[in-house]
Parts: structure tokens; C-alpha cells; sequence
């Protein structure tokens, strides 16, 4: 079996400790094709820290998983016209890459890279 993958996008991402980030994803609207899957992860790990699954369901009803870890302080807003993660009462340690894959019924899957540099607060 042949998987295809095309990276469509790197983004870099610069924001304060205990303010948001929004870290959009590329989700291509086809209309000979349907969204099955999409999953958010960091760095290169192994589990998601946010799964949404459409299959057999438009986009607004799909199920939506958050890692533990992540508890509340992550949501996917897949409806906006540009769907985005937002991640929370960011730390520092939130600092990395992120990955959205798109996981197609027939088409190639698709990621879109999300490079999140968490700043601290200076004092002077």
C-alpha cells in the first residue's frame, strides 16, 4: 500500500508565557474528497495531543479528543475559515514544532508545520 504525504506550509510562531497561541492548519475543502482524521502533534511524538475524527460526519459534528496532558488549554477551532489550534496560559515548555495532519478518505495526507517559540516575561 503507497501512502503519499505533501507538506503544504512551515509557519513560525512567536508569543508571551500565559498569553495564546494560534497555530492555524492548512484543511482543504474538496469537493470529490472528505476530511477523515486530523491530528495535532509536538516535536515528533508519538501520541496526539489533539485528535479530531470525521469520519462519515461533516467537520462541525466531528468528534473532538484532547490529550490529558493538555487538559483544557488546548482547542481545535476546525470551522473558522482558517481552522486553528489554540493553545493556552502558554509556558515555556510549550515551545516547539507542531504538526497538523490531514488525513484524507483518497487524497495525499497533508501537514502543516508549526514552529511556537514561547518568550518570556523580562523584567528591568
Amino acid at each position: 500500500m503507497h501512502f503519499s504525504v505533501a507538506v503544504l506550509s512551515e509557519i513560525f510562531l512567536e508569543a508571551m508565557v500565559d498569553t495564546s497561541a494560534k497555530m492555524p492548519c492548512s484543511v482543504l475543502q474538496k469537493t470529490d474528497d472528505n476530511v477523515e482524521f486530523i491530528f495535532w502533534y509536538k516535536n515528533d511524538g508519538v501520541n496526539a495531543l489533539y485528535t479530531l475524527d470525521a469520519r462519515s460526519r461533516p467537520l462541525g459534528e466531528a468528534s473532538h479528543v484532547r490529550n490529558e496532558t493538555y487538559g483544557d488549554r488546548v482547542k481545535f477551532y476546525v470551522t473558522a475559515t482558517q481552522p486553528y489550534l489554540q493553545l493556552d496560559s502558554l509556558r515555556a515548555d510549550d515551545s516547539g514544532a507542531y504538526f497538523c495532519r490531514v488525513d484524507y478518505q483518497w487524497s495525499a495526507t497533508e501537514l502543516t508545520k508549526v514552529n511556537l517559540i514561547v518568550i518570556g516575561k523580562f523584567f528591568m
